[in-house]
């Protein structure tokens, strides 16, 4: 509620069981600027939007400065979650709240104390196809050797699998290598039915990718539609 400085002092009357509590609230702060620190000019950009905009933090200068003792542990997840985005999987950052009495406002201080190695992808393997290529699996996945590993990749690519619905059987695995880098397993059943992945795809597919986008946009969910 932006007392940052508020006193409470309680006292017990055991004569009269009751329990007297004194608050003093001190000074109110609104909030104020947000400084990123430790990070680069791009990384500072999608930081401060990140704050900005996140409905969790929700730091505005309409708004009060919020000095919950949770308050810092949320900021932080959510910074280490944008730079897990980018391939910063262990960031450590420290977060503090300094008022200004001056002009009864609290800035916002975020520092990337260190990003960690930037995790990758250095090798990819592709099992249990049969009629499309690798090559096609990984453009239609949109993943290559070299990639970032992102927060999330592992997530994103079964659901991207779930769309294609070429392989009504999958498994995907990431494993962490010696040097901190990762190998990615796909294992992929594919169904003998759909035209491989990189060929131009049936009229008869095409009409059912249709029926699919409509029955999902009237029902307001997103699932795949299975012919047996």
């Amino acid at each position: 509620a932006g007392h940052a400085e508020a006193e409470v002092e309680s006292q017990i009357d055991y004569v009269d069981d009751t329990i007297s509590v004194r608050i003093k609230e001190g000074p109110r702060y609104m909030a104020g600027q947000v400084e990123i620190f430790g990070a680069d000019e791009e990384m500072k950009m999608v930081l401060r939007k990140a704050i900005l905009f996140s409905k969790v933090i929700n730091w505005s200068s309409a708004e009060y400065a919020s000095f919950a003792p949770h308050w810092p542990d949320q900021t932080r997840a959510l910074a280490r979650s944008v730079l897990a985005e980018h391939g910063f999987l262990e960031a450590e950052i420290e977060v503090h709240l300094t008022p200004r009495v001056e002009s009864k406002t609290a800035d916002l201080r975020v520092e990337v104390v260190d990003k960690g190695k930037r995790q990758r992808v250095v090798e990819i393997n592709v099992e249990g196809h049969f009629r499309s290529s690798k090559e096609a699996i990984l453009t239609t996945l949109e993943i290559a050797p070299g990639m970032v590993l992102t927060g999330g990749l592992v997530e994103a690519l079964k659901a991207r699998l779930e769309q294609c619905a070429n392989f009504p059987v999958y498994e995907v695995t990431l494993r962490e290598l010696d040097s901190g880098d990762h190998s990615l397993r796909l294992y992929l059943e594919e169904d003998d039915v759909s035209s491989e992945l990189g060929q131009k795809r049936e009229d008869v597919e095409r009409a059912l990718d249709a029926l699919v986008q409509w029955i999902n946009h009237w029902t307001g969910e997103e699932r795949d539609l299975r012919v047996h």
